[in-house]
């Protein structure tokens, strides 16, 4: 039996599909499907999956406008909607995975609000030779804000010249400083929590002449998958590297192909290290693509 056979098989198997998504596996699939900015994601405590879909077929929507004119007359009709065609997501299968990880968030809170009246500015405004000058006399006023953050603030309420500075702290508005003092605090302790999300599934027969195929299908795929499921939410404290992360499954034997980088750094003194080194090398470098690497 090929290798692709056989690893569509142990994804439908619950037992051997359990066994092939270890902890460190739901790890990597954390990696590759988020960029966790302001939470800090530890040990992969529970993986759990099944498979929900095998080989998934998709429909390619494109839009179409219809226009018919009756020939005798000046009627017209317009219909305009989606046409599509039924295609191969080029992935084996969707699983529904949700990796449980102890997370730590950032709790912020505000801790003193100021308040200052900025009517003085005006007369500082009034006297500026230039949006330059102008501009300085409001940084002047606001120390803890760049010239530069301060000027592209402005520039997107529209204010680029001398005039619509003036305009903007001109009566009868009343302009003022809002400075707010916020604490946040990183040492909570980390509770369990519970990621959900939608990963594509492909194997290979050779990882030496198929994994550039592998990345092209994936990418086809998520655009297919698009058309059949929601996109994924962002969890809070994290956003989304890609909408549906990726497992793609080929044989261990592979890992002993010397062209495989190993770790930088690393010098395995046997087969079972150098393995290992090739497959974190892999799973680091194609985690920019969302893609998990598992050696079966």
């Amino acid at each position: 039996m090929r290798f692709v056979d056989r690893a569509v098989l142990r994804l439908l198997g619950a037992e051997e599909l359990d066994a092939l998504l270890t902890d460190a596996v739901g790890r990597a699939l954390l990696d590759a499907a988020y960029v966790f900015d302001n939470l800090a994601v530890g040990d992969v405590s529970d993986v759990q999956a099944r498979v929900s879909i095998v080989t998934p077929e998709v429909v390619g929507a494109r839009q179409v406008s219809i226009v018919a004119r009756e020939a005798t007359s000046a009627r017209e009709w317009q219909w305009t909607g989606e046409l599509g065609e039924r295609t191969d997501a080029g992935v084996h299968a969707l699983l529904d995975v949700t990796v449980t990880a102890a997370s730590r968030g950032v709790v912020t809170e505000v801790t003193d609000v100021e308040v200052e009246d900025l009517a003085g500015l005006r007369s500082a405004l009034a006297a500026a030779a230039d949006f330059d000058a102008a501009l300085a006399a409001v940084s002047a006023r606001m120390p803890q804000s760049e010239s530069a953050g301060l000027a592209e603030a402005l520039r997107r309420r529209g204010v680029t010249d001398l005039d619509s500075l003036r305009a903007s702290f001109a009566s009868p508005r009343e302009p003022s400083r809002l400075v707010v003092t916020l604490v946040s605090d990183a040492t909570t302790a980390p509770s369990p929590r519970a990621f959900r999300m939608t990963v594509l599934a492909r194997a290979i027969d050779e990882l030496a002449t198929g994994l550039v195929d592998a990345v092209a299908a994936f990418a086809h795929g998520r655009r297919g998958v698009g058309h059949l499921l929601d996109p994924p939410l962002e969890p809070r404290g994290a956003r989304l590297r890609v909408d549906f992360p990726a497992l793609l499954l080929f044989p261990v034997a592979a890992l002993d192909d010397v062209d495989l980088p190993l770790v930088a750094g690393q010098n395995p003194a046997n087969d079972t290290q150098r393995r290992a080194s090739r497959l974190a090398e892999l799973t680091t470098r194609l985690r920019a693509a969302g893609i998990v690497p598992l050696a079966v």
